[in-house]
């Protein structure tokens, strides 16, 4: 049946390409396809075998090396070489692949594109010593995507949660999970209004930061106050006299 493949038509060969069931013999037989959107097919492929996305990676198109980047499947060795492509999209899969090594990511971290920098610090595999890095990012993108990164530590949201030029940072901070006590009441001061929303709603906001909250002149602040779990019974007993509906109403479904 592998043989008779190659019979047919591009779209049919692309289709059984995609396939996550596809068997690596199968992906083997299209290795040597001539049509490029077979080959993109294989290279994304997880059950594609080592040896052929080495080849593949070597061999192939801008976008097929890209997509090789891309594979779960790809090699330590495969990623390695990928990381040193002329392509920024391909070093940017690379940056993004669960594979992608400390060493790896350190190397890209100090790319000249933002775009790779920028995929390094969203990375699940990003340690603190590169996060510290991109922390220091020119492209405030980069920091904000170390802000938003559950690997940052208090040490590197101290430090972005004073950025005082882009609010999306420390918004971003007061959204991470590690955000710390310290942290919040901090950013629970800030002037712009969906930093403190985005305190509001955090499960580590203090009690006592709630309860200021709750009387802030922004009603999507109070909107976050109301249905926080950690909102004390008589805050919530308040805002449920609140101005605004959407507060009184989600402060009675909170209330217990």
């Amino acid at each position: 049946m592998v043989k008779d493949l190659s019979k047919l038509n591009v779209r049919t060969r692309v289709v059984i390409a995609n396939d996550p069931n596809a068997t690596a013999e199968i992906l083997s037989s299209f290795a040597e396809d001539k049509n490029d959107r077979v080959r993109h097919a294989i290279a994304g492929n997880p059950n594609t075998p080592a040896e052929i996305l080495s080849n593949l990676a070597k061999a192939g198109t801008v976008s097929i090396r890209c997509a090789v980047a891309g594979n779960p499947s790809a090699t330590e060795e495969n990623l390695d070489k990928l990381a040193k492509d002329e392509d920024w999209c391909t070093r940017c899969a690379v940056a993004r692949n669960p594979n992608a090594t400390e060493e790896i990511l350190i190397s890209l971290a100090k790319d000249e594109d933002w775009n790779v920098r920028y995929a390094v610090a969203g990375s699940q595999n990003a340690t603190v010593k590169v996060l510290l890095k991109l922390a220091e990012d020119e492209d405030y993108s980069t920091r904000c995507a170390v802000a938003r990164n559950p690997n940052a530590q208090a040490e590197i949201l101290s430090r972005l949660a004073e950025d005082e030029e882009y609010w999306c940072i420390r918004c971003a901070v007061a959204e991470n999970p590690n955000a710390t006590e310290e942290i919040l009441i901090s950013l629970a001061k800030d002037e712009d209004w969906i930093v403190r929303y985005a305190v509001a709603e955090h499960s580590n906001t203090p009690v006592e930061i709630l309860s200021k909250l709750a009387e802030d002149e922004e009603d999507h602040v109070r909107c976050a106050v109301a249905k926080n779990s950690n909102t004390p019974e008589e805050v919530l007993l308040k805002l449920t006299e609140d101005e605004d509906d959407s507060v009184r109403y989600a402060a009675m479904r909170n209330y217990k």
